[in-house]
C-alpha cells in the first residue's frame, strides 16, 4: 500500500535517523520503547543538522520490529521500529494497516495523534 501523508513537516535532525522509523519530539530517532513520537522519518539523516521530512498525520510506511496483525495498536521500540503496544505507560503511535511477518518488514500504518496512556482500571 502506498503511504498517504496528510501532514508532513521538516525537522533538523538531532542525530542520525534511519528512514521509515519513528522520530521523537526531540528531533531524534525514537530510542525508548513506548515513548511519545512526532512522526515517521521519510528519509534518512546521516548526522545531526540534516533536514528530514517526517510524516505526522495520515498513513506512513514504517519498519516493523516484530510480527503483528492488521489492526494492532503499535508503539515504538528502542530502535524506532513499530511493535505491538504493551505496558501500562506505553504510548500508542499508530495502528497497523498491514500485518507484519517479522522485524525488518516495511508496513503501512495509520499514525495516531499524541495521547496519554489508557487510564488504570
Amino acid at each position: 500500500m502506498p503511504q498517504k501523508p496528510i501532514l508532513t513537516d521538516s525537522i533538523v535532525a538531532a542525530g542520525a535517523i534511519t528512514k521509515k522509523r519513528f522520530v521523537g519530539y526531540d528531533n531524534a530517532q525514537a530510542s525508548a520503547a513506548g515513548q511519545l513520537v512526532a512522526g515517521v522519518a521519510d528519509y534518512e539523516a546521516s548526522a545531526a543538522g540534516k533536514q528530514v521530512p517526517i510524516h505526522m498525520l495520515g498513513t506512513a510506511e514504517v519498519e516493523a520490529g516484530g510480527a503483528f496483525a492488521r489492526g494492532t495498536e503499535l508503539m515504538t521500540d528502542a530502535q524506532g521500529r513499530a511493535v505491538t503496544r504493551a505496558g501500562a505507560n506505553a504510548l500508542g503511535a499508530a495502528r497497523a494497516l498491514q500485518a507484519s511477518g517479522g522485524a525488518g518488514q516495511i508496513v503501512e500504518v495509520l499514525l495516531l495523534p499524541a495521547r496519554s496512556p489508557a487510564p488504570a482500571a
